[in-house]
């Protein structure tokens, strides 16, 4: 609890600091800039880390059993919170960046929602005693983020000058991925399922979606980056809608990389 409780102080703090920081650097005569673009699509990247981390550790103080008290609930309310997601999603594309308000409170129920979403995978984690390893898997996440960003910065010509003609090999990749992980549920609801199958087949998946968002952020990377050059007028710096993306790619790259070494441990 006393863990819990110091890591709760810090993720807080991090969010107040990173907030005030954002305010300061991307907002001018009371509108967004495009001043500091890429320092400010990290800023509020940095938010969403922080307030996404103090509210799971909050749920869990809270709701320790969370994950055993929806029990049967489980697929319905993923199923739902998925849909929420995409919508928060669709939301934040939508409006402009100048709707500072709207566009912060559709941002924050996002961040709810997911915080909601993710706290069931951490609570199995812990219940597994994969403590250390979803600490350690952040930190490797950390790490790998860090140097395709800053392979991105030092070495900007290793990645396809227009970054946006990725985006349909992108889109097929992530669409066969899904369908990958879909198949092994059509065997199960015939009644041929195999556990050892199963993990096995999972585990691959989840060394080819390391694969896929390490290629993914590398490409939003590029894109933050061609687009601070194009920014000139207030509606352009959406940084909501910019660390939004990226944070989602991260968040996958996390999911798979524990997925990944978590069945290696069966």
């Amino acid at each position: 609890m006393n863990t819990n409780l110091f890591f709760t102080i810090v993720s807080l703090a991090l969010f107040i600091i990173s907030f005030i920081v954002a305010q300061f650097t991307s907002f001018k005569d009371n509108k967004p800039t495009c001043d500091k673009y890429v320092l400010n699509t990290y800023i509020y990247l940095t938010m969403m880390f922080s307030l996404l981390i103090t509210l799971i550790l909050i749920f869990n103080m809270i709701m320790p059993n969370y994950t055993l008290s929806i029990g049967k609930m489980y697929l319905l309310i993923i199923i739902i919170q998925t849909l929420l997601s995409f919508l928060f999603i669709y939301l934040i594309h939508r409006i402009p960046s100048t709707e500072v308000i709207k566009k912060r409170i559709i941002w924050l129920l996002f961040v709810l929602n997911f915080s909601l979403f993710l706290l069931p995978v951490i609570q199995m984690s812990i219940y597994k005693g994969y403590t250390d390893l979803i600490m350690s898997t952040m930190f490797i996440t950390f790490a790998i983020v860090a140097g395709l960003t800053l392979l991105t910065f030092l070495s900007p010509d290793l990645i396809v000058k227009n970054a946006e003609s990725w985006t349909p090999y992108i889109l097929i990749a992530l669409i066969g991925l899904i369908l990958a992980y879909l198949i092994p549920m059509i065997f199960c609801a015939f009644g041929k399922c195999s556990l050892l199958l199963l993990n096995k087949w999972y585990y691959y998946l989840a060394v080819i979606g390391i694969i896929l968002f390490i290629f993914i952020i590398l490409y939003k990377t590029k894109l933050v980056i061609e687009n601070g050059k194009k920014c000139k007028t207030p509606e352009d710096a959406d940084y909501i809608k910019e660390s939004t993306s990226l944070f989602i790619s991260i968040i996958n790259l996390f999911l798979n990389i524990l997925s990944g070494r978590s069945r290696r441990r069966f």
